[in-house]
């Protein structure tokens, strides 16, 4: 079959070829009927032969010969149309205007070859059988005395103006029907590509949630089918985008999605930026543990990207259909409960339905801070530091209280929801002016002064407006930026969309001094700590509470010590409860401890009154 056509052209080419065979034929049977009233035997027979070719060409057409078949019965009548002229009336014989259909087919369903050829020999014909008639060399019928040329000009000049006008047409339809099956091809090629880039995440190319919900709605076609969906947050995305760049950030996402694909031969979407989905197609309940515990198992792994090898930070949730809910809108919604509500990370949670209680819980929180805020139901505890070298006070931690209903919430549950819902920004500018006035109050009565320490939630970075709030508090407290001091979570990550690194440089140069809290239980690197340029690390308290006991705490405390000792950055240990661990942190080369041994965190008026006690004993 040639490639010209495709099959579905050919197809219709052969049924098209078939009408006009079948129209021939019944133009060739009322000739043929004419024929026999005016008894032109001669006309009969030839109208009986081609009756005959036509019939057998109309069974024996197909697909690979359509094209063949019709030259042939173009040139069939082409020859037979001047033949029945020579025998009849010549040049003026009526079926030589048959000779415009037969153009008009090799036009239309052969091309300009044929189309010239068949014009060619009619063209011939007709100068012949004009011929004839002026030399007398051939009597036909019709008496006219015919002594030039002028029919065979006149009707030459017919054939070929008719001809030229349908290879125009023809040609100009061909061109037409291909630029429109050119659009249609780039339209149907722009259609597929969009629906693509509807299934794919722009940026890494991995199938996104919407192809996610089609393949799991697909499963669920399969009876018995009982699909679970695990949700996956890699937490330090973006520390590694801002630290590594946005490249190293997808690429370590890509990799994650590949790792776990390739040992769970389970499909990897990705929902967001950090979020991924894992599909695990399993049989039975039972059978989910096993395997995402095998997806946790692969989390633990390092993870090989160009730049070198990355640790994943993680937390995740599962939800299993149906059993936790028979559509795939309520399992994400589960899913997502299960892996925010759960406390802790490297962990994938199962959906319980408990999990909606405490959901209930933190809306109930989030309404009550509303209040809270608006009504100043906060205040502020403090916690002294202490040299450990002469027991004196030489800094203070200031730490957010909130009594609900009579109840004690603990700032670990409500920070958490005021960082969710937006609520943290007005919450940090209150600590921060009252720590301030708070500190300008003691260092009246008290000498030398004694700096305060306020935390900051890395949502505060968000506005970026954050040097602006810190100098506005500072004057309106007047309180010198030396006493102040900014702490900070290992998770605050420089992201460059709110210039997190510019807001600390600027806050540092009003002389403000930062601090890294909780060192140790975050994934800070060296590069981290010298970028972020610190005066100070706090060890969390877990290291602290049993490092008389514990070596691996143990050593893990010398190495952040030495870590500081080459930057040359002050140390702070959290969370000392009895003198011996005191006394062993003063030997590695602690300088400043804080704890309940010392002190729980207390009012106001109290910590000025412990603060001359105990600095003037």
């Amino acid at each position: 079959m040639s490639n010209m056509y495709t099959e579905k052209q050919y197809l219709s080419l052969v049924k098209s070829t078939k009408k006009v065979i079948r129209l021939t034929l019944v133009f060739t049977f009322i000739y043929f009927i004419s024929a026999c009233l005016t008894n032109e035997y001669q006309l009969m027979y030839t109208l009986i032969l081609s009756f005959a070719f036509l019939i057998f060409m109309n069974w024996y057409i197909t697909p690979d010969n359509s094209p063949v078949i019709i030259a042939l019965v173009c040139w069939y009548l082409t020859i037979t149309i001047p033949y029945i002229a020579w025998g009849r009336d010549g040049i003026w014989d009526s079926i030589l205007y048959a000779n415009y259909g037969i153009l008009m087919i090799s036009a239309l369903y052969s091309g300009r070859i044929l189309l010239v050829l068949t014009l060619v020999y009619m063209l011939t014909s007709i100068w012949l059988l004009n011929y004839a008639q002026v030399s007398g060399f051939s009597s036909f019928r019709i008496d006219i005395k015919q002594e030039d040329y002028q029919s065979a000009i006149g009707f030459s000049l017919f054939l070929i103006m008719y001809a030229v006008c349908l290879d125009i047409i023809v040609r100009d339809s061909q061109n037409s029907k291909s630029k429109l099956r050119n659009i249609i091809s780039q339209l149907k090629s722009e259609l597929a590509d969009t629906e693509n880039a509807k299934m794919h995440h722009p940026v890494s190319g991995l199938k996104n949630g919407f192809a996610f919900e089609n393949k799991f709605s697909q499963l669920l076609q399969n009876k018995g089918a009982t699909p679970a969906l695990v949700y996956l947050r890699i937490n330090n995305y973006d520390n590694i985008s801002s630290t590594q760049g946005e490249s190293n950030a997808v690429e370590f996402l890509l990799q994650i999605a590949k790792e776990v694909s390739k040992r769970t031969k389970f499909e990897v979407f990705q929902e967001s930026k950090k979020e991924l989905i894992v599909l695990v197609d399993i049989g039975e309940r039972e059978e989910l543990s096993a395997e995402v515990l095998a997806i946790t198992r692969v989390l633990s792994q390092p993870i090989n990207i160009s730049s070198g090898q990355l640790r994943l930070s993680y937390n995740g949730g599962v939800a299993q259909y149906p059993h936790d809910g028979d559509s795939y809108k309520l399992l994400q919604m589960k899913s997502l409960l299960a892996m925010n509500t759960y406390e802790g990370e490297q962990s994938i949670a199962n959906y319980r339905f408990e999990m909606e209680k405490r959901l209930l819980e933190t809306v109930h929180i989030s309404d009550a801070l509303k209040n809270a805020i608006t009504e100043n139901k906060f205040t502020l505890y403090y916690q002294p530091q202490i040299d450990l070298k002469t027991s004196k006070v030489v800094g203070v931690e200031a730490l957010i209280r909130w009594t609900h209903q009579g109840n004690f919430i603990p700032p670990d549950k409500f920070i958490r929801v005021a960082e969710s819902n937006g609520f943290i920004n007005q919450i940090g500018d209150w600590v921060l002016t009252q720590a301030c006035k708070d500190c300008q109050e003691w260092n009246q009565i008290i000498s030398p002064p004694i700096p305060v320490a306020v935390n900051l939630s890395p949502i505060q970075f968000s506005t970026g407006n954050l040097p602006q709030t810190v100098s506005k508090i500072l004057h309106s407290s007047k309180l010198s930026p030396s006493m102040l001091e900014l702490e900070l979570t290992e998770s605050v990550e420089f992201d460059s969309r709110h210039d997190v690194e510019h807001q600390i440089d600027v806050i540092k140069g009003l002389g403000v001094a930062f601090s890294i809290d909780d060192f140790g239980s975050g994934y800070s690197n060296l590069a981290y700590i010298s970028r972020f340029q610190a005066g100070t690390l706090k060890i969390d308290r877990a290291f602290i509470q049993d490092i008389i006991t514990n070596k691996q705490h143990f050593h893990i405390v010398t190495s952040i010590l030495q870590i500081a000792g080459a930057f040359n950055i002050k140390v702070v240990a959290e969370g000392i409860e009895d003198k011996e661990t005191g006394e062993l942190l003063l030997e590695l080369g602690v300088a400043i401890g804080q704890g309940y041994f010392w002190a729980k965190p207390m009012p106001l008026d109290m910590l000025k009154a412990f603060i001359i006690e105990n600095n003037n004993s």
